[in-house]
């Protein structure tokens, strides 16, 4: 796979936080019936998504 030079690199955290909050995904979680186990899914999100912010952090 080639490295694109000149592109801005974005964190993991704040791509995956951009798709999280999109309207179009989360019209999807809310209109498949989600189990308990799904329901359970953003708060495992937010966990995540703090993990890899203070990794990220760690980094620079």
């Amino acid at each position: 796979m080639a490295v694109k030079h000149g592109m801005p690199h974005q964190p993991v955290a704040t791509v995956m936080r951009t798709q999280i909050t999109r309207q179009d995904f989360r019209n999807a979680v809310q209109s498949s019936q989600p189990s308990q186990a799904d329901k359970d899914l953003p708060s495992q999100f937010v966990d995540l998504l703090k993990r890899l912010e203070k990794a990220e952090k760690r980094k620079q």
